[in-house]
């Protein structure tokens, strides 16, 4: 009896084949691969919304579990202190940081307009302005003696920036619908910031010298919101954000 001859591909169709095997296989691994990055993406995103999920420990009644408390008031879908964290986005309460209080729009050019002071300018025989630093710290200095221009100055505080605001901003309780706040409101810290009788031209580097941020209480975030207890619902007496 004859036996039958196995027929072999050619190498150029077992290449092909070999080829087209390997790219299903790739098509398969990169929809797995896309449907867990979706999945991980949807529950990244609704952990962010509810905020991190508190440490199973026992808890101490000296010590306050803010993050464990937000979700018991307000539970795992709603992020907490949103309303707080809106105000300070929109600018209704400061969020106790200097970065966060820019010039208005219009202060600066105004200031360098109308500023009188004759230690730090004063008008040539030319009828022009000049213009030097009002701290004029020795070796540091950028600008000590007189120039015809004020554009190696900036507008720097007398008294520092944070503790200004501490002396005379008032703080006001706000409530956020389930929490009241004991804050500063924005404008209010603006307008202190741009109290001209507490500005006056310097140097960059006068301005930022150690000696002057030494006296300034930046306050290592006492200046921002600050929670001060639940809201009891009806009876609040409090303005809300």
């Amino acid at each position: 009896m004859q036996a039958k001859l196995a027929i072999q591909p050619s190498p150029a169709a077992a290449a092909l084949h070999r080829a087209a095997a390997h790219i299903a296989r790739s098509v398969v691994q990169l929809a797995a691969r896309r449907a867990s990055t979706l999945s991980k993406t949807r529950m990244s995103m609704a952990k962010a919304r509810a905020g991190a999920v508190p440490y199973a420990r026992s808890r101490r009644e000296s010590v306050s579990y803010k993050n464990v408390e937000a979700h018991e008031d307000y539970g795992s879908f709603i992020l907490p202190y949103k309303a707080k964290d809106d105000a300070v986005k929109n600018k209704i309460v400061w969020s106790g940081l200097r970065a966060n209080v820019p010039w208005s729009t219009g202060f600066a050019a105004a200031f360098w307009n109308t500023y009188s002071d004759d230690d730090t300018v004063r008008t040539s025989k030319g009828g022009s302005k000049e213009w030097r630093c009002a701290h004029r710290f020795e070796g540091v200095c950028q600008q000590p003696d007189w120039e015809k221009s004020h554009l190696g100055l900036e507008i720097g505080h007398i008294q520092g920036f944070y503790s200004h605001i501490a002396s005379t901003v008032n703080t006001k309780v706000r409530c956020d619908g389930a929490r009241h706040w004991l804050v500063m409101l924005y404008d209010d810290v603006v307008a202190a910031n741009e109290d001209i009788s507490n500005l006056q031209p310097q140097c960059k580097k006068c301005n930022r010298d150690p000696r002057q941020k030494s006296k300034d209480d930046q306050g290592a975030g006492k200046y921002q919101p600050e929670e001060q207890g639940l809201c009891p619902g009806e009876d609040c007496a409090f303005k809300k954000f």
